[in-house]
């Protein structure tokens, strides 16, 4: 089985939010949203890719910490001095729309594929929709559902 966590990062997200913070009033660690998919993942015992994609602008404060993620080393490196490693099995993927917040060695870190608004077209978006629906529906069911959504928008 395939494993994909999905992150939606848009410009308000917040550092601590991502990663994690000490809370205020306690000074006890909580992890951030990357913090946990990224434990989740290692706990996984599957030898199967595991993708954890990140959608939206690239956010300069928090793209320069995942320099070390990007490294040969794969390691998380949280504030509270905690060190997680990434499997071999991990992947990270940045879905953007731009590169202009992103610094030289991001770039020189992640492999790149440029593709033009036009090129993907909405038949992928259906298509992508129909493969996301509740698999209680038969396989019959989200074609059909599929055939109608192609012929509406024809």
């Amino acid at each position: 089985s395939l494993f994909v966590g999905s992150v939606r990062c848009v410009q308000e997200t917040e550092f601590k939010q991502l990663y994690g913070s000490f809370c205020d009033d306690t000074r006890v660690w909580v992890d951030g949203i990357l913090a946990i998919l990224v434990r989740e993942m290692n706990e996984m015992e599957t030898p199967d890719m595991k993708w954890l994609i990140f959608d939206g602008p690239v956010d300069t404060a928090w793209m320069e910490s995942m320099n070390t993620v990007l490294d040969d080393n794969k390691k998380l490196c949280l504030s509270s001095g905690s060190v997680i490693n990434l499997k071999q099995n991990m992947v990270l993927l940045f879905e953007v729309e731009e590169l202009k917040h992103a610094s030289p060695a991001i770039i020189s870190r992640c492999g790149m594929v440029f593709m033009e608004n036009h090129a993907l077209g909405w038949e992928a978006l259906i298509s992508s929709y129909c493969d996301n629906l509740p698999q209680v529906l038969t396989v019959k069911k989200i074609k059909t559902i599929e055939e109608h959504l192609l012929a509406v928008l024809k």
